[in-house]
């Protein structure tokens, strides 16, 4: 009985893995897919990066003294609002406060708040950073804007917003690109 109570477990066990459990590695440059990450949102909860899954992940990292993050604060609502939220998600990941010191749950409530931002804005810290991206997120300056295919691979970034209102043009080409 007990053989047979084991069979029937390992074959519960043995469903289809989930696309990030079959990659060797995972990377923080374009066409690598993309390493997870679990941060806390301005709401409290979790968040984790795969739970988008299937969808365009746009990530913005910025910080809250950041003049130009401030400028971008909101721009990711109007694309998730031309793409739809079942197709693309805009992820604000602060990595500083206005001190330089890690955000809290506090800091990132007032940023979606005075922003009206409808997306997630995660808790990150300068320890996910690597300006190489070797070993974290290739950032060496606010903000940094990465594209994320629907299979979870870095399709391209840029950092600043130099290129003023083209850059809301250049990431929502991107997006369409990424939805055919």
């Amino acid at each position: 009985m007990t053989g047979l109570f084991l069979f029937l477990f390992s074959l519960m066990s043995c469903g289809p893995k989930a696309p990030w459990e079959k990659w060797d590695e995972c990377g923080y440059t374009a066409e690598e897919y993309a390493c997870g990450f679990t941060l806390t949102d301005q709401d409290g909860a979790e968040v984790e990066l795969y739970d988008h899954y299937e969808k365009v992940i746009i990530l913005d990292f910025s910080t809250m003294w950041c003049g130009v993050c401030q400028y971008i604060g909101n721009a990711g609502d109007a694309i998730v609002e031309e793409y739809g939220e079942e197709n693309v998600v805009w992820i604000t990941v602060l990595i500083d406060d206005f001190t330089g010191d890690d955000p809290d749950v506090e800091d990132l409530q007032q940023w979606a708040d005075y922003f009206e931002i409808k997306g997630p804005v995660l808790a990150g810290s300068g320890g996910m950073l690597d300006a190489t991206g070797a070993d974290g997120w290739q950032v060496d300056s606010f903000p940094t804007i990465v594209v994320i295919d629907t299979e979870l691979r870095i399709y391209s970034q840029f950092e600043g917003w130099t290129l003023g209102p083209e850059a809301g043009q250049l990431i929502s080409a991107w997006t369409k690109e990424l939805l055919r």
